[in-house]
C-alpha cells in the first residue's frame, strides 16, 4: 500500500493544478485543429449583475449551488467563501468554507443567512514526507439539495488538505451532512461519505499525523463501487439532483494510472423500503460515464469539471465547465449546457460525434470563467456565473448571467 500511495501523490502532483477551484485541466494548442467546433465570443456580464453577500470572505465567493423546496418561493444558495488561513495567511492564503445565502425573488436580491454551514481547520502537520507543516483543511464545492424523499436537507463538498498552498488530494474525500432546514446544517454532524483510490489511510485517524477533521476511513470508496470506476484515484466537484425515486449524483472521476484522464460520471441513490439511508453503501450505483475528454476536446476544451444537475421546462441538464489555456494554463473557460435524452440510463443528447452542446455562458473578458450553476427558481438574471479577478483583493466573484438554458 506504501508503494501505492507514493506512486498516486507522484501523478497527483503531475496533475495537481487540474482539479478544484484553482483551474482544471487545460487544452494544447494542438487540441484546436480546424476541425472542432469554435467557442462562441463571451458575451458582456453587465457589473450590476455581480452577486455580494456581507459575509462573504477577503477573497470573494465562489462555486454557487442552488434548490428550494418545491412549491416555496426561497432558493437557497450555498457558495465557497474565500480568505486567508487565520493560522497560516503567508502559506495557504486563499482558504475555503461553505456558507449559505438565499433569495425570495428570482434570484434578483440575494439575503445574506450569515451562517458558515462547515468549516475549515488549520494544522501544523506532523508527516516526515511534507516539506512544510503548515496545513488547512479546506471545505470546498458544496452542492445543496433539497430531497422530497426525506424530507431532508443534504449537503456534499469536497475535503481535501492544503500545505503551503498546494493542493494534496490523496488527502481528500467527500464529505456529507443533512439536516431538516439548511439553516440548521451548520449543528449536523459530518461524515466522510466517498472516497477514491488515492485515498491516504492516515486520515482515518481523527487529529493524527495528517491533523483529519473526521475518524475513520471513508463509508464508501467510489474505485470499488463498480469495475467501470476501479481506476478512480480522485473524486471532486460534485452535482446532484433529485427526481422521482432517485438522487443522482454526477462528479469528477480522475483517474491516475496506468494514464491520467478525467471524466464525468453519474451515481444514484435509491432508498430502500425502511427508508433513505444516504450512509448505506448499498444504496448507493453506479449508472454510467457521462462525458469524457474526447468529448471536451471536440469543442475545443481540455476536459470538464464542475457538475451541476437541473431540471427546466420538465427537461433535465447537467452544466459543465470546459478548460483550457486562457488566460493561463489550465484555466476554466466558461460553461456549456449537455441535456439529457434520459436521465435514469444517464444518456446525453447525443450526434453522431457526441454529445450535443445546447448552450453556453462563456463570462466577459479574458477571465477564469466557472464554475456555473442553475434553478428553475432563478427568474430573474439565469444562470450564476463565477469569474476570478487575481489582480484584485477580491479574487473570486459571482455574477446573473442573464442566460437561461435552450
Amino acid at each position: 500500500m506504501k508503494n501505492f500511495v507514493s506512486l498516486i501523490e507522484f501523478g497527483l502532483r503531475i496533475i495537481l493544478i487540474s482539479l478544484i477551484i484553482g483551474g482544471v485541466g487545460c487544452s494544447s494548442e494542438d487540441n484546436r485543429d480546424g476541425e472542432e467546433e469554435p467557442i462562441p465570443e463571451p458575451p458582456p456580464v453587465p457589473l450590476e449583475a455581480e452577486i455580494r453577500l456581507p459575509s462573504q470572505g477577503e477573497n470573494g465567493l465562489f462555486d454557487p449551488s442552488l434548490d428550494q423546496v418545491p412549491g416555496s418561493g426561497r432558493v437557497y444558495m450555498s457558495y465557497s467563501s474565500v480568505a486567508p488561513s487565520l493560522m497560516w495567511p503567508m502559506f495557504n492564503g486563499h482558504s475555503v468554507h461553505t456558507r449559505l445565502a438565499y433569495s425570495d425573488d428570482g434570484g434578483r436580491v440575494w439575503a445574506d443567512s450569515n451562517l458558515a454551514l462547515n468549516e475549515n481547520k488549520d494544522v501544523t502537520l506532523q508527516v516526515p514526507e511534507f516539506a512544510h507543516h503548515a496545513g488547512t483543511w479546506h471545505s470546498e464545492v458544496s452542492k445543496l439539495a433539497y430531497d422530497p424523499r426525506s424530507g431532508q436537507w443534504l449537503l456534499i463538498w469536497f475535503r481535501y488538505l492544503l500545505i503551503n498552498h498546494e493542493r494534496m488530494f490523496a488527502h481528500s474525500w467527500f464529505s456529507f451532512k443533512q439536516a431538516s432546514l439548511p439553516e440548521n446544517l451548520p449543528s449536523a454532524t459530518e461524515y466522510k461519505l466517498m472516497g477514491a483510490g488515492a485515498y491516504d489511510s492516515r486520515n482515518n485517524t481523527k487529529d493524527g499525523s495528517t491533523g483529519s477533521p473526521i475518524g475513520a476511513p471513508p463509508l464508501m470508496m467510489l474505485n470499488q463501487l463498480h469495475p467501470e470506476l476501479a481506476r478512480c484515484g480522485v473524486i471532486s466537484e460534485p452535482g446532484i439532483l433529485v427526481q422521482g425515486d432517485s438522487l443522482y449524483l454526477a462528479m469528477n472521476c480522475h483517474e491516475l494510472l496506468p494514464v491520467e484522464e478525467t471524466r464525468i460520471i453519474l451515481l444514484r441513490h435509491r432508498c430502500s423500503p425502511l427508508g433513505c439511508d444516504y450512509l448505506d453503501p448499498a444504496q448507493w450505483s453506479f449508472v454510467s460515464t457521462l462525458l469524457a475528454e474526447a468529448d471536451a476536446q471536440r469543442l475545443g476544451f481540455r476536459n470538464w469539471t464542475a457538475s451541476d444537475l437541473f431540471e427546466y421546462s420538465g427537461e433535465f441538464y447537467i452544466l459543465l465547465t470546459g478548460t483550457s489555456n486562457q488566460p493561463w494554463e489550465r484555466a476554466y473557460s466558461g460553461c456549456e449546457v449537455f441535456k439529457f435524452s434520459n436521465l435514469d440510463q444517464g444518456v446525453l443528447v447525443s450526434d453522431g460525434n457526441g454529445p450535443v452542446r445546447f448552450g453556453s455562458v462563456i463570462g466577459g473578458g479574458e477571465r477564469f470563467r466557472g464554475a456555473c450553476a442553475f434553478h428553475k427558481g432563478l427568474t430573474e438574471g439565469g444562470i450564476l456565473l463565477s469569474q476570478a479577478y487575481p489582480e484584485d483583493t477580491r479574487t473570486f466573484r459571482l455574477f446573473r448571467s442573464f442566460v437561461l438554458p435552450q
